[in-house]
Order: C-alpha cells, then structure tokens, then sequence
C-alpha cells in the first residue's frame, strides 16, 4: 500500500510517497543510533555537523534554501540562484537528494580550531571529473582545512596549510559512494590522511604538494562548502548529495567502521 506523507513545512508530498514499510523506520532508527554510539564520548556528541537528505522538508523540486540538520551547524544557501533543487527520488530513483549543479552550493560553518584530528564523511554521486564534494575552508589546501572531492575521477581525500597539502587518491566510478576520511595533523606524511570508501579501505594513495609538514589545529570558525568549491564557485559535483557529517576528533577504525556501515544501510548501498 502506498502511504503518502507530506513534508512539514511545505504541504507537499513528501519523499515517502514511495512504498514505505515498518521494516524502513526500524532501518533508519537502527542506522542512526550506531551512528551516535559512534560518535558519542561519555554522553557528549563530538559531532560538529550531521545532515541527512530524509530531513528535507522541500517541496519536490523545490529550491534548498536550509537544510535541516540532526546535530550541529545550520546548513543553508542564503542566496536564491545558488541554492540546489530537492528531488524526492534523486538518490538512485529511491531516495530524496540535493542535486547540486554548477552555480550551486551548501554551507555552514563550524570551528576546528581546537583539534589536530577529523574525521569526516559523505554519501553522494558525482558526475563531474573534477569536484569539490565536501570541503572544509574556502581554500582546504590553504587554510588548514580538509576535502572529500575528485581528481579526473580518482577520489580525493586529505587536508592542506599555506599551499601544502597530503592527499590519499584511491580510484572510484561515477557511482553512489559512501566516503570517510581523517586527517591528523600531528603527523607528517602519507599515513596522516586515511580513506574509506563504501567501508573499505583505500590501497592506492600518493602524497600530493610541496614537501613541507602540513601541521597545527584546523581553521576555525570557517565554512565547509557541500557540493562544490568556494559557495558555487567551481568543481560542482553535479550529482545527488545524501548525507554527510563531521566529528572532530581522531575516530578508532572500529568507530568509523560502525559510521560508515550505518551510512550504507540509510542509503541501501
């Protein structure tokens, strides 16, 4: 039977006009709680942003001005031609998505300046070769920030400082993925970057930029950019945007493991 829900704020069918069953919530509530177990300290959420596309209240087709978020900073697009359209089907004709396009973007703002150490994640598709999927700072390679995006279709993942910067370069499709990073800035190298991608561990990676250690805390207060580079500047992604969060502090591989499996299952990947 279909079970047709309308969005809160706008009256307009909701995502799960779709076939919904028990099994579906019971699935979505499993998800989120390994995600907090995770992400949790004593109580505490370490969690400085966490959004997901089944909170979105747009009509269909609609233009995302705010996206609501579970736990963290607001995420929204103050500027009418910038902002991307809500499909309630986007992500693989199943769920609802920001189709972010060329022009277009999400922000918030959070403070990293507190911590050497973040772990970071997204489920998305791009469509573009070249993108910036999921950025912290306007410039990550510049000022101390971090990057989920994609290099001729090879998935980027590291963090930078004054024009130095590490990368891991793992090779991915134009597919839905599911990506989780950390970086550790107390380190020096290659291995201050980790990457997974659809919870598996990337095999492949090189060191990108000058030779010098990029170190020190992240950048802090300064705009993480959703699904392109600078608030629409460049490098849209050019695809559906799911989900995606922050935690800042070093995650355990068990830790992320659980994120990344909850992800996977929200997103029937």
């Amino acid at each position: 039977m279909l079970r047709k829900v309308c969005g809160p704020a706008t009256g307009q069918p909701h995502w799960r006009s779709r076939p919904y069953t028990y099994r579906d919530r019971s699935n979505h509530r499993i998800a989120d709680g390994m995600l907090r177990d995770a992400t949790h300290t004593a109580g505490v959420t370490d969690i400085d942003l966490w959004a997901v596309a089944t909170d979105l209240t747009t009509a269909q087709g609609g233009d995302i001005a705010a996206w609501p978020v579970r736990e963290g900073a607001a995420v929204t697009q103050p500027t009418a031609g910038k902002r991307p359209e809500c499909l309630h089907l986007g992500f693989d004709g199943r769920l609802p998505c920001a189709d972010i396009q060329i022009g277009e973007c999400l922000l918030a703002t959070i403070d990293l300046s507190t911590t050497d150490v973040a772990t970071y994640f997204a489920t998305f598709r791009q469509t573009s070769s070249d993108t910036d999927v999921f950025t912290f700072t306007t410039s990550w390679f510049t000022q101390k920030g971090f990057i989920i995006g994609t290099i001729a279709d090879d998935l980027v993942v590291g963090d930078g400082n004054a024009g130095n910067y590490k990368l891991f370069l793992p090779s991915i499709n134009d597919d839905n993925v599911t990506v989780s990073g950390m970086s550790d800035r107390s380190l020096a190298g290659i291995d201050q970057n980790t990457c997974l991608v659809n919870d598996e561990a990337s095999l492949r990676a090189q060191s990108g930029g000058a030779t010098a250690a990029v170190a020190g805390n992240f950048a802090g207060p300064a705009p993480v950019n959703i699904g392109s580079r600078n608030d629409g500047a460049s490098r849209a992604i050019e695809g559906p945007m799911f989900e995606f969060s922050v935690v800042s502090r070093e995650m355990t591989l068990p830790e992320r493991h659980q994120v990344n499996m909850s992800m996977l299952f929200r997103a029937r990947l």
